[in-house]
């Protein structure tokens, strides 16, 4: 008797990788991208998909005397779908940039792309993480970095931060993943002036009683983590704006959502270092139209308490939708800072279970009277005949 064949994995997709670095004494533009492979489609019992291809870029553009446009796209193969075993995992993007420029302008972005995982008869494959960072040095201009991802029912997970340069070093970081790890404000280098850090469909292990009361509940719709923060940039002078948020897009139907459902943000803790900021403004969007919240903060005392395990209810989000339409929350924040110093914040979002459904009282009242006729003909029935 012949044995079985052992069950295969499928081909993976290619890894791909760009490095472009360009230098000149006027104007320098330099493009860099990557894209990594897809993996192989699998057929028969126990066969898994194959894995995607991991994408790396790398963007450098220096400048002795003109602007630097800088940028960096990297997007991470898709895992393939197995018809009778696992799917294959997504491939990782990393997308790096930075421009340096003497005595002009420095533009330079960095954009990181990774998928859900394949599909598969006995269970889909990992999410790609995407990470990417954008370094500027100048006179003037920005740094931005975006990392996108997917999976499970979020159909986007968008993480952006940008930072603006003034004389200055300026950096900016943003991460995205879906499962973990995640990645707190308290472990962003103090070289980022600006980051976002994003995970989804998990919370933080370590919640304070109040957040964690309705995150830890098995019943609750988790949406996922984020941190959000900035440091001062290295080098500048004057008042700078930082800003950076996360953006949750998600089909309420897949994610089984409670037609009665509301968005709850969770704000678990926050880390201060240096000098206090100028203003902090804190908002939640709903779809880019509906405000769901608006906080302006300039006292540090009042920060600190207000982003300490403080659960907040944004009320209910389906009256703000038509009917099909997908489900588009954004986190976000905006820091000016006038001196060397930091802050930042993680948090929780997602969806509670509803609330256990209570008999209208004329229900309660006719129940009453049924379990109290029960009562009577059921002593008639004992009386000997």
């Amino acid at each position: 008797m012949l044995a079985a064949a052992p069950p295969a994995t499928a081909s993976r997709g290619g890894a791909a990788s760009a490095i472009v670095s360009l230098s000149g004494t006027r104007i320098v533009n330099t493009a860099s991208s990557a894209l990594g492979g897809a993996g192989g489609y699998a057929s028969g019992k126990g066969n898994s998909g194959g894995k995607g291809g991991n994408a790396v870029a790398s963007g450098i553009g220096n400048s002795t005397a003109g602007n630097v446009l800088v940028n960096a796209s990297a997007i991470g193969g898709k895992g393939a779908s197995s018809s009778q075993g696992k799917g294959g995992d997504s491939g990782a993007a990393t997308a790096t940039a930075k421009g340096t420029s003497a005595t002009g302008q420095a533009q330079v972005s960095a954009s990181a792309t990774a998928y859900r995982g394949g599909s598969g008869g006995t269970g889909a494959g990992l999410a790609g993480e995407s990470h990417a960072t954008a370094t500027a040095v100048g006179v003037s201009g920005s740094a931005q970095a975006t990392a996108t991802t997917s999976g499970g029912f979020l159909n986007n997970l968008t993480a952006t931060s940008q930072a603006p340069v003034n004389h200055s070093s300026s950096i900016a970081d943003s991460l995205a993943n879906v499962g973990g790890p995640i990645k707190a404000a308290s472990s962003a280098p103090v070289s980022a002036s600006s980051y976002a850090y994003a995970t989804g469909l998990v919370n933080y292990a370590n919640l304070g009683p109040h957040v964690a009361a309705h995150f830890n509940d098995p019943a609750m719709i988790t949406f996922g983590s984020g941190a959000l923060g900035a440091h001062y940039a290295a080098g500048a002078t004057g008042s700078q704006t930082y800003t950076s948020s996360i953006d949750w897009t998600l089909d309420p139907a897949t994610a089984k959502l409670p037609n009665n459902g509301h968005v709850y943000l969770g704000l678990v803790d926050k880390i201060s270092t240096g000098a206090s900021f100028s203003q902090l403004i804190l908002s939640v969007t709903e779809n880019n139209t509906t405000t769901l919240l608006s906080q302006t903060f300039t006292s540090l005392a009042v920060a600190n308490n207000y982003f300490t395990d403080h659960l907040l209810d944004l009320g209910a989000w389906k009256g703000h939708l038509q009917v099909g339409q997908l489900l588009d929350l954004k986190v976000s924040l905006s820091l000016t800072l006038a001196g060397a110093g930091g802050y930042g914040f993680d948090f929780v979002f997602g969806d509670p279970p509803p609330p256990p459904s209570v008999p209208e009282p004329g229900t309660l009242a006719l129940f009453g009277l049924g379990f109290g006729l029960a009562r009577r003909f059921g002593r008639k029935s004992t009386v000997p005949r």
